[in-house]
């Protein structure tokens, strides 16, 4: 696949450059596209009782030992003592007729300091209910902050599973200390724009196209041997795990939690129902873990072709996996996940350099133990 192709004339050479454009132009375009074509539009009023805080809290359900305030039309979380904490909710019942809702709020924190869990920091959530008023294992955050952070707005689009018996708006600053302030709430029933549809099933299509023209040549150099058939696999494990559904990726790393909870440092599956498994550690860990394997995989099937090489290769398919993403069901592509990717990539490569620098030193030492088993022998 590398090997022979990195020796090639430079005629061969610009054939390959002239597709890495053509993929870099699809990447960009498809970027752009994703960023700046309004996917949604409106279709309710609003959904939320006072969103405003006209009335204070008096239409919101306050939690917590923490202290919440109205000032105007903002709300300021406030909590002083580590592992307390404070949330001002909002439910909507019979959200089954909503299958889609945006929510959106501006938010500014000042030293928000996060707790031991990694999901303990200032939030703004949309959670999904089961009957029992358990989460949902379906996305829901719109926003996690620490540290100090000037006013943003925040928005997100929730797919609400069909299940689901009611909805629960959240600001939170549960088990971290500091002050977390909120203002401008809106939530609100949209719908996909029909043009959208359209636009997506083309660029899923050129992307099929694209992946083909570039894999094809290669194809003919690919071998049944343990090397090429674990680079099949870590690609295959790797494409679909970029491509499954939230709320797929949300089941598994629940699942996850729940088995190792207790031996992973930061996972606690008896946690509150505002522990954020949207972007648990366990996301972080299936990333290195398949880049490394990838990584080790292509350096075993090519040992003579150039790191720098099979590195650039293996970052670009990173960042195509990620670019891909955005056509996967409630998932976007995240810059901290492709930066993952690539110290995963960067760690394969090294652990499988190591070994072969262990396995040299150890072949080194048994001719020499071989001939002075033989000197002793002949005295």
């Amino acid at each position: 696949m590398f090997g022979r192709a990195g020796n090639r004339i430079k005629g061969g050479m610009m054939i390959r450059v002239s597709r890495l454009i053509v993929l870099g132009l699809l990447m960009a375009g498809t970027i752009l596209f994703f960023q700046l074509f309004e996917r949604y539009e409106i279709s309710s009023p609003e959904l939320l009782v006072d969103p405003q805080f006209s009335e204070g809290l008096s239409h919101w359900e306050l939690s917590g030992r923490g202290a919440a305030t109205t000032l105007g039309d903002t709300v300021l979380l406030r909590v002083d003592k580590a592992g307390a904490g404070v949330a001002v909710r909002q439910y909507l019942p019979h959200p089954k007729h909503y299958p889609l809702l945006h929510l959106a709020a501006e938010l500014k924190s000042e030293n928000i300091r996060p707790g031991v869990r990694f999901w303990q920091k200032g939030s703004l959530a949309l959670v999904s209910l089961d009957e029992n008023q358990r989460m949902l294992p379906v996305p829901h955050l719109v926003a996690r902050l620490s540290g100090t952070r000037s006013w943003r707005t925040y928005q997100a689009v929730f797919r609400i599973p069909a299940e689901a018996q009611a909805v629960r708006v959240g600001v939170q600053l549960i088990g971290a200390t500091g002050t977390l302030a909120v203002q401008q709430l809106s939530l609100h029933a949209v719908r996909e724009r029909a043009a959208f549809v359209y636009y997506q099933v083309l660029g899923l299509a050129l992307w099929a196209v694209m992946l083909l023209w570039l894999g094809l040549p290669w194809f003919s150099r690919l071998r049944w041997d343990g090397p090429h058939l674990a680079i099949g696999l870590m690609v295959l494990a790797i494409a679909v795990g970029a491509l499954l559904p939230a709320n797929l990726k949300i089941l598994l790393e629940l699942i996850t939690v729940t088995v190792f909870g207790r031996l992973v440092p930061g996972l606690d599956h008896t946690a509150e129902p505002v522990a954020d498994l949207d972007s648990a550690p366990v996301g972080g860990f299936g990333h290195v873990l398949f880049f490394v394997l990838l990584a080790v995989a292509v350096r075993w099937a090519y040992p003579r072709q150039r790191r720098r090489v099979l590195l650039f290769i293996l970052l670009l398919f990173a960042a195509v996996t990620e670019v891909l993403q955005f056509f996967a069901v409630g998932r976007t592509p995240s810059v901290n996940d492709f930066a993952i990717d690539s110290l995963g990539a960067l760690g394969g490569l090294g652990l499988f350099e190591l070994g072969r620098i262990i396995r040299r030193k150890f072949a080194r030492r048994e001719p020499d133990q071989e001939s002075g088993r033989g000197r002793k022998t002949a005295s």
